[in-house]
C-alpha cells in the first residue's frame, strides 16, 4: 500500500461588520491599543500624516498585535489586528480632518 502524506491545512472565517467614527474617536481607539501594547502606533501615524513615507508597519508576536497604516491620495487608512480581530479605519485627508489629526497626534 502506498503512503499518504497529508497537508495540515487551516481556513479562517470571519464576519465583517461595519460601523463609523469621528477621526477623535478613530484617535481614542489607536491610543489605547498603543497604551495597551506599549506600541509607538501615534509615532508611526505621525510620520505617515506628514508624509515622510508611504506607509509603516509595527508587531508584536506575543501577545500578537500588529499596526498597519498607508497613505493613499485622498485619505490615511490603517488597521489594527489583534489575535484574531482586526479593525480597519480611514480618515480622510482633507485639510479640516488632517489638521485635527496633526493636533491631536503632536
Amino acid at each position: 500500500m502506498k503512503e499518504l502524506k497529508l497537508t495540515k491545512v487551516s481556513i479562517q472565517e470571519s464576519e465583517k461588520s461595519e460601523e463609523y467614527a469621528t477621526p477623535e474617536g478613530a484617535i481614542e481607539s489607536i491610543q489605547t491599543i498603543s497604551a495597551k501594547y506599549e506600541l509607538p502606533v501615534l509615532d508611526a501615524l505621525r510620520i505617515v500624516s506628514k508624509k515622510s513615507v508611504d506607509t509603516v508597519s509595527l508587531g508584536r508576536d506575543n501577545p500578537y498585535v500588529y499596526f498597519y497604516a498607508r497613505k493613499n491620495n485622498d485619505s490615511i487608512s490603517f488597521r489594527i489586528s489583534e489575535g484574531n480581530r482586526t479593525i480597519r479605519f480611514e480618515l480622510p485627508l482633507e485639510a479640516d480632518q488632517l489638521e485635527i489629526l496633526r493636533m491631536r497626534l503632536t
